[in-house]
């Protein structure tokens, strides 16, 4: 992330840390982003929160959109370095990774890692990773790349993803390249996935799934699917 100016403030500046704690929540919380001058302006002053000491030149106030968004380049920063090093610190660790379109036809990789340290199993959230495309190939490239960057050893590590030929397929899935280089390397085909492959033929096979509970989700599907304000131009 390039910041477009570097913002120095004291180690027990509390208002920056309320700043930083605030656009945090909204983060984790998932919640839109367009709601953070609401919350450095009216939920502030209901909370009786003062953030004007933040400012450290003139009238500063950090409620700008540019300002959010460096703001959360900061916290990006130290969250890949506490995840880095908490990888580094990992005997044995697990990918699971997903392929999926956003709103805007943007396709990307979505990316757990589960890591071992000491005997304690802990999940943590890796990034989204634009794809150029979902071939195995273009897949396989880009899981390498993020394990480089975040000091992924693949020699200890093993991979989960759905059951698509694109991960699964024998001879050039996903799994297949990837043990072809690292042999100790191990495929698992997500629980999650599996689950909801037997919940799709549970439908053909129940009466109340086959007649109220598929037509509704159905329904609800193609509605949000067909919409046009899902295709952003």
């Amino acid at each position: 992330c390039q910041l477009q100016r570097v913002w120095q403030f004291a180690e027990g500046d509390q208002a920056m840390l309320k700043l930083l704690q605030g656009l945090y929540w909204l983060a984790k919380e998932d919640v839109a982003m367009e709601k953070w001058t609401t919350l450095t302006g009216d939920l502030y002053k209901v909370l009786n929160v003062d953030v004007s000491a933040a400012g450290k030149a003139g009238n500063a106030m950090y409620t700008s959109h540019w300002a959010r968004d460096e703001l959360l380049c900061a916290l990006d920063t130290v969250l890949v370095k506490r995840l880095q090093k908490a990888i580094t610190e990992s005997s044995f660790m697990a990918l699971t990774v997903d392929e999926t379109t956003d709103v805007a036809n943007l396709v990307q990789m979505d990316v757990n890692v589960r890591l071992v340290t000491n005997g304690t199993v802990t999940v943590h959230f890796g990034s989204l990773v634009e794809l150029d495309s979902t071939t195995a190939n273009a897949i396989t490239a880009a899981i390498k790349q993020w394990c480089t960057e975040y000091g992924v050893d693949l020699r200890k590590c093993h991979l989960g993803s759905n059951g698509a030929r694109t991960f699964s397929g024998r001879l050039n899935g996903v799994a297949a390249q990837l043990k072809r280089e690292f042999p100790s390397l191990q495929w698992v085909h997500c629980v999650a996935h599996r689950e909801a492959l037997a919940a799709a033929d549970a439908i053909h096979s129940v009466e109340y799934l086959k007649t109220v509970a598929e037509p509704a989700i159905g329904g609800v599907y193609r509605h949000f699917n067909n919409s046009q304000i899902k295709e952003v131009t």
